[in-house]
């Protein structure tokens, strides 16, 4: 009886390891602004800790989609100028929706060079 007990308890051990989830607790950025130029791309480096995190799953999201555009790797199109203030953002959201991380994008309007000179 008690061999079966030990076995037991490991069993539900081993089960309750199995189904463990190690929530996020932090997202950084890199890096944590950009400034573009109508038409530049830049990308932003989401870090999920804890390292060993259950899902590590980003969702990314921008504040003026008709300027900036970000897409699921943290890849920004700048699509139309946009002043420094206030800040528009990136957003960088784990799965849960509990942890966020913003970055500042600025973007400037292209300059014309009617000349074609570098």
């Amino acid at each position: 009886m008690r061999l079966g007990m030990i076995l037991g308890s490991a069993f539900v051990f081993g089960i309750a390891q199995l189904y463990a989830q190690e929530p996020v607790t932090k997202i950084t950025l890199e890096p944590m602004g950009m400034n573009l130029v109508v038409g530049e791309q830049g990308t932003f480096k989401a870090t999920v800790y804890p390292s060993n995190a259950t899902n590590k799953t980003i969702t990314w999201s921008s504040s003026e989609p008709d300027k900036f555009s970000v897409d699921s790797t943290g890849k920004v199109t700048a699509l139309a100028p946009i002043s420094t203030f206030p800040p528009r953002y990136i957003t960088a959201t784990d799965a849960s929706g509990k942890v966020i991380q913003q970055g500042y994008v600025v973007v400037a309007e292209a300059k014309s060079n009617p000349g074609g000179y570098k």
